[in-house]
């Protein structure tokens, strides 16, 4: 059975042949698939000529709008698409292909084949991040791979993404001030900060002292999203902690972002 897209899917495709009344597209993540557009379906506007918006081989992003599951054909529509939609959507297929060509040289000097290494390295990392290349992308800044595999594999990941991924990072610090003025003050002090440190798991951090009762939390992430999820994790964690010892005062503010 030939896989097809679902009716209101975001397909990346690359226009093949183009008529004064339409234009065929390939769509690149099915196969041979293709998928049709009316000139009516082309722009948002009314299209004179068609030859004046497309160009054959060209990618484009293009909405599906009706499948025959018998017939194998599918019809598209292109002026619905918002330019941001188009972007984020090439954005996802140019990572997904260059994630699956990564999987294979990993495969290849591990020593076992895609399929294997489909199932026992990208379907647990994907079950950790939101994609196979986030997941990369984690990998690539931390140093480090959490999912159950033999070192050997371990070391080849981390070799081959951190030579291969170079992710633009992103660093928020945020100042604390922590002060515990009860019998256990410095011992407090520390698991307080402890259990803030063990909140932050992907992404590079550190907390450091300025001068007490000032230190600094500081997360290194590849967007400034994650970064401040990171942060206000470890916040909720620091002050859930300080309220279980005895007059500890805590507060905080972002200083860089």
């Amino acid at each position: 059975m030939v896989d097809l897209p679902e009716k209101g899917e975001l397909v990346v495709c690359e226009c093949t042949k183009i008529m004064n009344y339409g234009a065929f597209f390939r769509l690149v993540e099915y196969g041979d698939l293709e998928g049709f557009v009316h000139i009516s379906r082309v722009s948002s506007g009314r299209v004179k000529n068609i030859f004046n918006y497309l160009k054959r081989g060209q990618l484009y992003v293009a909405k599906v709008t009706w499948v025959d599951k018998e017939k194998n054909e599918i019809n598209m529509v292109l002026g619905q698409v918002t330019e941001q939609a188009k972007t984020k959507r090439l954005q996802q297929w140019r990572q997904d292909k260059r994630s699956h060509a990564l999987l294979k040289v990993i495969s290849e000097r591990i020593g076992i084949t895609e399929d294997e290494a489909w199932e026992k390295i990208a379907v647990p990392l994907i079950e950790e991040e939101e994609s196979l290349y986030k997941a990369f992308e984690v990998i690539s800044v931390s140093g480090e791979v959490k999912i159950n595999v033999p070192k050997k594999w371990k070391d080849v990941l981390i070799e081959t993404l951190q030579k291969s991924i170079d992710v633009p990072l992103k660093t928020i610090k945020v100042e604390l001030s922590l002060s515990c003025k009860s019998e256990e003050g410095v011992d407090a002090v520390k698991a307080v900060l402890l259990a803030g440190k063990k909140a932050l798991k992907n992404n590079p951090h550190r907390i450091y002292s300025i001068s007490a009762p000032l230190y600094t939390l500081e997360v290194t992430a590849p967007t400034y999203k994650e970064a401040e999820t990171d942060i206000d994790k470890a916040i909720k964690v620091i002050e859930a902690e300080a309220k279980k010892h005895k007059k500890c005062e805590f507060t905080f503010k972002k200083t860089e972002a």
